[in-house]
């Protein structure tokens, strides 16, 4: 009994199946059909048992894949988290030390007339054109002196903050690069963003520009200031205000500067031409100006290249993103 269960239950079925078949096709042998039709009954079985098996596994793979996801996701989600309250922690950090700065300055501003005031012009006999350059280095003077008290307020934290300024922003991009010329540096070595950025420590430009005298008598400080000045020439006010109130600061100390060294320079031609004896010494460079004129006008170009690339690469990387947002969406 349990043979002929276990026959009918196993078998069955398929002999069924098998004999239904080769009635219907009555082939000329039909122990050989019905052999292959068995055969084939076998492979299909085999064929959905494998599938079945495939379907397993590709789920599991599945939910394993959708457990990784998760876990990357969260973790993405985590460091997206941390760095946004980061750039927020440094945005709220920028802006009060920019409300500091300005602060800091409107109290400077206030005692700045009183500090450094305008003098008037000593007593004597003096040619007009005397008089005049004297009275245009003394009103330059006093507004470098003013310059000096913004630039005393700039520390090492408010400095570092240069580096993070975009390179697409030429006019504050040159200022940067007029500070590098006056440290020393040759234009080959400030001819770009990049370089000028890593130039950019926070201490030894603090110490430098703190006590830079721009009346020293060496040529070598002549030429930098010289560069400096034309270079200057180039820059927007609104552009360099854009990049904060400290580099502003570090503008209008450079135009002070070149200023009050071509009005001392020009005072002391006058007096010169009056036949007067001049202590200070006159840094007399026109060859080397012609000089120095072509190597800025060479870094002037670089710069202007500089800032065309950065907008290109910027713009590109935009229309990149486009691109995905719009695969993303389809």
């Amino acid at each position: 009994m349990a043979e002929s269960a276990y026959l009918k239950d196993e078998l069955g079925p398929v002999l069924a199946k098998g004999l239904a078949a080769v009635a219907v096709a009555r082939p000329q042998d039909p122990v050989e059909y019905l052999g292959l039709w068995l055969l084939h009954h076998l492979q299909k079985k085999e064929a959905k048992a494998a599938e079945i098996e495939r379907a397993k596994v590709l789920e599991s793979e599945r939910e394993e894949w959708a457990a990784a996801r998760a876990v990357r996701e969260k973790q993405a989600t985590a460091v997206i988290q941390r760095e946004w309250r980061s750039h927020v922690s440094a945005l709220n950090e920028a802006q009060r030390r920019e409300a500091e700065l300005k602060e800091a300055f409107a109290a400077i501003e206030e005692i700045a007339d009183e500090k450094f005031p305008e003098e008037a012009p000593a007593e004597g006999d003096k040619t007009p054109q005397e008089a005049q350059t004297e009275a245009d280095r003394l009103a330059a003077a006093a507004a470098y002196g003013k310059s000096t008290l913004y630039i005393a307020e700039l520390d090492k934290s408010v400095i570092s903050q240069f580096k993070l300024i975009p390179g697409t922003n030429h006019s504050a991009v040159t200022t940067l690069r007029c500070v590098m010329y006056l440290m020393g540096m040759r234009p080959k070595q400030v001819d770009s963003w990049d370089k000028i950025r890593t130039l950019i420590k926070p201490y030894p430009f603090s110490v430098f520009i703190k006590q830079f005298q721009p009346c020293g008598n060496p040529l070598e400080r002549k030429r930098k200031i010289t560069r400096v000045r034309r270079l200057l020439t180039t820059v927007h006010d609104d552009a360099v205000k854009d990049a904060g109130t400290a580099l502003y600061a570090v503008f209008a100390w450079l135009q002070a500067l070149t200023q009050y060294r071509e009005a001392r320079d020009e005072h002391i031609k006058a007096k010169r031409a009056a036949g007067k004896e001049v202590e200070e010494e006159l840094d007399e460079e026109e060859e080397a100006e012609d000089e120095e004129k072509d190597a800025d006008e060479e870094v002037v170009k670089a710069a202007e290249l500089e800032a065309k690339r950065q907008a290109e690469l910027e713009a590109a990387e935009e229309a990149a993103a486009a691109e995905g947002d719009d695969a993303a969406e389809e």
